[in-house]
């Protein structure tokens, strides 16, 4: 559990930790500088993959240009690679947003700036919602609003948000029921009733960055989904905002002809 990983105070999110090298794919673990440039077909080792039991493992390694020893190492740990483990993209783009919300001590900003529901998700996620949420509000700022359409930024925001808010709660659901468990039994918490020590876990997650460094540290997947999710999520979003502002006489022409009353949101 996360107990056992301990802070450093070079390197306090743990950023050039081995223990991302557990979040890659068999892919990325094998695309490092010094292999051979032919890449091999993933879909179809995944194919056999779903085929063969852990017996017949050896004969995948036959269908890539890699050497059977590559390929068993990168189906290990890192303990067992050639050349140490690149920090993924990912974890740089979740210790950016950490460092640019350094300021801010928990996610109260958000709720109060999109009148959003206090969550798990929230409270775990704040350094990467607020940088891919001021992102999409950037395009209010760079486009100008057309002749009548009217946004609001901040209800746009606060409504797309609450939706993927939904999803990254159900996505860490399991994995919070855990970690909180464990640190009930390690005495960590504080509350006389469930709810009481649930909360002063989130605000221990939200307001420690070492903390959630090291939950992170311990289920790199779930950080890596989380980046994916969220940073789609911005990018849909940005760019239907973009071309709704830049091609809104179009649409309005379009679909509703010269006569369309001001519209507002």
């Amino acid at each position: 559990m996360i107990s056992r990983l301990a802070n450093s105070a070079e390197d306090p999110l743990h950023k050039g930790s081995a223990e991302w090298f557990r979040g890659l794919t068999l892919q990325e673990r094998l695309e490092r500088p010094g292999h051979a440039a032919v890449k091999p077909n993933f879909a179809q080792i995944a194919k056999h993959c779903r085929r063969v039991g852990i017996d017949s493992l050896l004969g995948l390694a036959s269908l890539t240009p890699y050497s059977t020893t590559d390929f068993f190492r990168a189906l290990g740990d890192t303990g067992s690679m050639s050349q140490p483990a690149p920090t993924p993209q990912w974890v740089d783009f979740w210790a950016s947003a950490e460092g640019a919300s350094h300021a801010c001590a928990g996610c109260r900003d958000l709720l109060e700036e999109y009148t959003l529901p206090d969550s798990a998700a929230m409270r775990l996620f704040h350094p990467l919602l607020r940088a891919c949420m001021h992102r999409v509000t950037s395009e209010f700022a760079v486009n100008l609003m057309p002749a009548g359409l009217a946004l609001n930024s901040r209800r746009v925001m606060s409504s797309a948000a609450e939706w993927l808010l939904r999803e990254l709660n159900a996505m860490l659901s399991r994995t919070l029921t855990l970690e909180v468990n464990c640190a009930r039994l390690r005495r960590e918490l504080r509350g006389n009733t469930p709810e009481e020590r649930f909360e002063s876990y989130l605000i221990a997650i939200s307001s420690e960055p070492s903390r959630r460094a090291a939950l992170f540290l311990e289920y790199p997947l779930l950080l890596r989904n989380a980046v994916s999710r969220i940073d789609r999520w911005a990018s849909y979003l940005s760019e239907l905002i973009s071309r709704l502002l830049q091609e809104w006489q179009e649409i309005r022409l379009f679909f509703f002809g010269k006569n369309l009353l001001p519209i507002s949101r």
